[in-house]
């Protein structure tokens, strides 16, 4: 897939994960202010697989629903979608990245900001 074609396939937000060149696995932005119904792409880049935690029902993730009432995890090769279906509020997230056996930093734990 070319640049301008991943480009117009881009959710409204995009959270990026990486690697620094210290070794320490991070994630860019450490937190998204969404309004709510909005898709964000979750972007590995470590070359290896991640796991991204979050809250019970705060995404539909593209298999069948919802999260239930605890949280779920998802695992992220390239690219995953999900689309935002909370209420107003900020929720914590952590990533657990493969490459370096640590959670991804943000400025502190990653959050997602619905609005």
């Amino acid at each position: 897939m070319s640049s301008s074609q991943y480009e117009t396939a881009m959710s409204d937000f995009t959270v990026h994960v990486f690697v620094n060149s210290s070794g320490e696995a991070i994630v860019s932005p450490p937190y998204v202010v969404a309004k709510k119904n909005k898709e964000i792409d979750i972007v590995n880049l470590t070359g290896e697989d991640i796991h991204v935690f979050y809250p019970a029902n705060i995404f539909d993730d593209g298999s069948g629903g919802k999260a239930g009432k605890h949280s779920k995890a998802v695992s992220v090769k390239d690219t995953k979608k999900v689309h935002n279906t909370t209420d107003r509020g900020a929720y914590r997230y952590s990533v657990f990245c493969f490459k370096t056996g640590t959670l991804a930093k943000g400025n502190s734990d990653p959050e997602f900001i619905i609005e």
